[in-house]
């Protein structure tokens, strides 16, 4: 007999490490995970900025002078950063662009920067557009 053993070090819920958005079209929110904010170097009042290439519908984030303010709310258990932008026109462009049908989801932001035009702008990964549960 082979045992596995459990407690409650063992089973808690570990972070999550991956630079990722949930998105919210009844809400129009964008909650920006911890590594995500890490990533793009934000923090609250700085403000971010979303394009989308027309040519191939790809999806970019940067930090910029303008753009979204980043309002800071209470951390969810989905998102220990509490980061939070508002705009439910943005959430509906990209789950359009996704052909994403759901009203939430999350997806992943690409670690490797993208320069265009001399800005640092990071792919959001839109086919690892997810279900929130």
């Amino acid at each position: 007999m082979k045992l596995k053993k459990f407690a409650p070090v063992d089973t808690h819920r570990k972070k999550n490490t991956v630079a990722a958005i949930s998105l919210n079209v009844k809400v129009g929110s964008i909650r920006i995970s911890q590594k995500a904010a890490e990533l793009l170097a934000i923090k609250e009042d700085d403000f971010i900025e979303f394009a989308k290439d027309e040519d191939t519908n790809a999806w970019f984030v940067c930090k910029s002078d303008t753009g979204f303010k980043i309002r800071t709310k209470s951390p969810t258990a989905r998102d220990s950063s509490g980061h939070v932008i508002q705009s439910t026109h943005l959430v509906r462009e990209i789950f359009e662009a996704a052909n994403f049908v759901e009203t939430s989801g999350r997806c992943i932001i690409g670690t490797e920067p993208v320069d265009i035009d001399g800005v640092q702008w990071f792919e959001i990964i839109t086919l690892s557009l997810k279900k929130l549960r």
